[in-house]
């Protein structure tokens, strides 16, 4: 009925002006009064219907103002109430992102959502960055959060867009912990959403560390990191091969074809790791 409903209206007073009523006769005759105010009309009942009747409505008026926002085409975000969103990524410090988000909202009372924006990138996560993404949109969800999983090509744009789509206020990340040359090579997911939040809040932070797990395990997170710095560069051992066995027959490799059989183990590498291994085998090749 009350999502049906044209217009919502919530005549409000205090539990003691009800009581006050009741015991008047205002609201029932006398001798059903007395039992109601004993019964069902007790002051703790009055108080949780009051905060329920306020906060349906609250909920309903922010509907219809992100109704009417999408309506005339308002991009802009209208802070009529917090509403915080975390960017969740394959990071082992998602977990303490998510339980640093969820204090900040309950200190602020506010609606909270935790976000994973999938890329093409994250084809190629391993196995150890999936969980502790997974791990900590389930802790999140288990925490009160709405949980959503976008996708685009872009975090920032993607974040960014659900964010005005839902009124959303605050956004959440962690801190950059890769060198500032790595940010300027790839790009800085923090430095974007900063630069293009507009009147959206960006709040960058770390969060506490995890007091049931030891500081070492922020070390086993990623098992395969050095392993593919390993493989990347053994691919170049294969053209190489190639190229002292030619040179044994007395063959003559120009420098063209050498070039194009590293090109190719430099492809291969690229194909089957991240961006890091692919640049150290590129370098390697060359040299």
């Amino acid at each position: 009925m009350l999502e049906r409903a044209d217009d919502v209206e919530v005549v409000d007073v205090t539990p003691d002006v009800l009581q006050q009523r009741l015991r008047e006769g205002k609201v029932y005759v006398p001798e059903q009064a007395g039992r109601a105010i004993e019964q069902f009309f007790r002051k703790g009942n009055l108080i949780a219907l009051r905060e329920l009747a306020l906060r349906r409505t609250a909920e309903r008026v922010d509907a219809q103002m992100r109704g009417y926002m999408a309506e005339r085409g308002i991009r802009d975000t209208w802070a009529a109430a917090e509403r915080l969103l975390v960017c969740v990524g394959p990071s082992p410090t998602a977990v303490r992102l998510v339980r640093a988000t969820r204090r900040m909202a309950a200190r602020l009372h506010a609606d909270w959502i935790a976000a994973h924006v999938e890329t093409p990138r994250d084809q190629r996560l391993g196995p150890a960055a999936r969980d502790d993404m997974l791990r900590a949109l389930e802790l999140a969800e288990q925490l009160g959060a709405r949980t959503v999983s976008l996708s685009g090509q872009h975090v920032a744009d993607e974040l960014l867009a659900y964010a005005r789509l839902h009124n959303v206020n605050r956004i959440v990340v962690g801190k950059p912990e890769r060198p500032g040359w790595q940010d300027r090579l790839r790009g800085s997911l923090l430095d974007t959403l900063v630069r293009r939040s507009g009147a959206i809040e960006v709040l960058a932070i770390t969060g506490e560390e995890e007091q049931d797990q030891p500081r070492q395990q922020a070390f086993v997170a990623q098992p395969g990191a050095g392993r593919e710095y390993l493989l990347a560069s053994s691919i170049l051992l294969l053209p190489t091969g190639i190229g002292l066995a030619l040179r044994r027959l007395g063959a003559t490799v120009a420098v063209i074809d050498a070039a194009m059989l590293y090109l190719l183990a430099v492809v291969v590498a690229a194909a089957r790791y991240r961006r890091g291994p692919a640049v150290l085998a590129a370098v390697l090749g060359i040299a």
